[in-house]
């Protein structure tokens, strides 16, 4: 019987042991980790706003010298490029803590579900062993007592009482605690959905980076193809420049020179009138002598017929032998000058073809001049239009260049836009996982946890909103100066 008493009495000193091993397990289990998630919180906000001042205060400054030129566009593209990754880097170290402080969270309720069925067999244990010891006092109840047992009984009666009363104490307590702990493992289980859901979107939200990374990529290495074809035409419009300086110089020489022959050929042509003019008054003085010895012909053909029937006439009179010497001396003379006039006449008739011929070689040079000057001209009219469609094809080649630079700066900008746009969203996105992962921890109040990041969303929508408006100013003034 004493032992059994020590046996009951030490029963409740263990059930009491376990009772506050329960309090501090539960106490345990909201209790948070000895890292203060609060100044975590400040910290990452901190670096957070960081991050945005110096990435925004980068991507405007890059924007500002947009302008300067495409490597400085390819570099910005770069940096963005680069923050982005560094970006997706910081989600991932994120989504890994995540993960962690999710098998964190189910290791902590199993280690909790282990603990209450622990303690269901415990007092499942605690009443079989009542239940015994209520069988034994009804049997020995049935059995003749003596007095002294019958108070041990009614002893054993008062402290099974006390017993069972602290029992259902510690049932009530166990239970409200299992209600608690059900509670807890609902709120677990809705936090855990929320974390899943967060990690959808997170997931989702890395693989829209990832694309936008591919995109960029892509972007940039059309940024460096456009670079390399700026360069090459850059280069090809260089060389078209020099050629172009070039025929303009052949294009003045020859000019020089067709000057030089037109001073020529208007020099020849006053030679070739004056040859010409001289020609008409030789021809003139030709036909003039011509006429004059025609003249003279019938004039020895008149004096010959009239020697003639002078002669018949003398013979006739029977004129003497002296007036016939006189008249044959008068034929010869006539002879000889005949002659003279025959020699005359065919050295005239060959000045004349020479001076036929010297006419038609002149006339011949002045046709293969002109022709020589029209094909010049010719050939000045064309490379003159040769150099007009090359100038307006430069011009038309400046403009598409123009176009296709401004459409880049636009695509730049517009680049520049979404990178902002996803670096905030990205900033917002640490934002909700640190205000999921504080209230899981349960540190900070929800809505001390919401009015503090609510502050920040504003601090950064309103920095955002200055930086923009600071980047239409700026977009504004260069416009302007254009």
């Amino acid at each position: 019987m004493a032992s059994a008493n020590q046996d009951v009495s030490q029963k409740p000193t263990s059930a009491n042991v376990s009772r506050e091993i329960r309090v501090d397990a539960a106490h345990a289990l909201r209790r948070p980790d000895s890292g203060s998630p609060a100044n975590d919180l400040v910290a990452v906000v901190a670096q957070q706003q960081h991050y945005a001042l110096a990435g925004a205060e980068e991507v405007f400054g890059q924007l500002i010298d947009a302008n300067a030129s495409p490597e400085v566009l390819a570099r910005q593209a770069v940096d963005l490029a680069l923050q982005l990754k560094d970006q997706l880097a910081e989600l991932d170290r994120r989504t890994e803590r995540i993960n962690a402080q999710e098998a964190d969270f189910d290791s902590r309720v199993r280690n909790a579900r282990l603990w209450l069925d622990e303690r269901e067999n415990e007092l499942d244990t605690q009443e079989k062993i009542l239940h015994q010891r209520e069988t034994e006092l009804s049997e020995q109840a049935a059995q003749p007592r003596s007095a002294f047992d019958q108070e041990q009984l009614e002893e054993r009666e008062q402290s099974l009482v006390s017993r069972e009363e602290n029992l259902a104490k510690m049932q009530a307590e166990l239970e409200f605690a299992q209600s608690q702990i059900e509670e807890k493992l609902s709120e677990l289980e809705i936090q855990t959905a929320l974390c899943k859901s967060k990690q959808a979107e997170h997931d989702e939200k890395k693989q829209a980076c990832e694309q936008r990374q591919r995109e960029l990529d892509q972007r940039e290495a059309e940024i460096f193809k456009g670079i390399e074809r700026n360069a090459c035409d850059e280069v090809s419009l260089a060389e078209r420049t020099a050629k172009n300086a070039e025929t303009s110089e052949q294009l003045a020489l020859r000019q020089e020179e067709l000057r030089e022959w037109e001073q020529r050929l208007a020099e020849r042509a006053s030679e070739a009138e004056f040859q010409r003019a001289e020609l008409d008054r030789h021809l003139a003085q030709r036909e003039q002598q011509q006429a004059e010895s025609d003249e003279q012909e019938r004039q020895i053909c008149f004096r010959e017929q009239e020697i003639k029937t002078a002669l018949e006439r003398f013979r006739r009179l029977g004129i003497t032998e002296q007036k016939l010497v006189e008249l044959e001396q008068r034929a010869l003379e006539f002879d000889m000058r005949d002659a003279y006039l025959s020699n005359a006449e065919s050295l005239l008739a060959e000045q004349q073809m020479q001076l036929i011929a010297g006419q038609r070689e002149l006339e011949q040079q002045e046709l293969s001049f002109e022709n020589r000057v029209t094909s010049e001209r010719r050939a000045l009219t064309k490379e003159r239009e040769q150099t007009e469609v090359a100038s307006k094809q430069r011009e038309q080649q400046l403009d598409r260049r123009e176009a296709e630079l401004l459409n880049r700066q636009t695509a730049l900008e517009q680049l520049a836009e979404e990178l902002r746009a996803s670096q905030r969203e990205g900033l917002e996105m640490r934002l909700a996982t640190e205000e999921t992962w504080l209230q899981l921890q349960g540190v900070l109040a929800p809505a001390t946890l919401s009015r503090s990041i609510a502050q920040v969303r504003a601090k950064l929508a309103d920095h955002f909103q200055l930086a923009t408006e600071d980047l239409q100013t700026r977009r504004l003034e260069l416009e302007n100066v254009r």
